[in-house]
């Protein structure tokens, strides 16, 4: 009991700072996507688009990843999808494609303001989930449960705020 109760503690207290490796899973159609949004065309068949909000400045990037499982969510390793994209106005735009999502899954999205890779505590940059996920419950057990989401329908729009 005394040992259950010190590992719950420690995977409770835990903090691993999201970082996404740079191995992106994206498709051809990936590719078709970010052509039709420099030209301006916001709708793309069998895609959703996600709109991030929330940051500071225009200054670094923005990454984001999609995991499919607790383990990898909780772990921050082994994301099924990033992407790394810049900001407008505090505000990216990511196309996702249905096709490369799984059923049910937790995004992660993070302004990464030095464009180091790596969410720096303490510092300016913000962060921010899907679902109901907040900031500070990142390390409690059921956190991959509160930012799980469902696949959404063709050509539904989502938003994540940054925190």
């Amino acid at each position: 009991l005394v040992l259950g109760s010190l590992i719950l503690l420690y995977r409770q207290s835990r903090f691993v700072a999201p970082r996404f490796p740079q191995a992106t899973l994206r498709s051809e159609a990936s590719t078709n996507e970010e052509q039709a949004r420099l030209e301006g065309s916001t709708e793309i068949a069998g895609s959703v688009a996600l709109t991030i909000e929330g940051a500071d400045s225009d200054e670094g990037v923005l990454m984001l990843a999609i995991y499919g499982s607790e383990k990898s969510f909780a772990d921050q390793t082994d994301p099924q999808w990033t992407e790394r994209t810049s900001l407008q106005n505090g505000t990216a735009v990511v196309t996702l494609v249905l096709q490369e999502l799984p059923e049910e899954f937790a995004i992660v999205a993070f302004h990464d303001q030095n464009d180091n890779g790596v969410f720096d505590l303490g510092s300016s940059e913000s962060i921010g989930f899907s679902g109901t996920l907040k900031h500070d419950e990142l390390t409690t057990k059921d956190a991959f449960e509160k930012a799980r989401i469902k696949r959404p329908a063709e050509g539904e729009i989502g938003a994540i705020t940054l925190q």
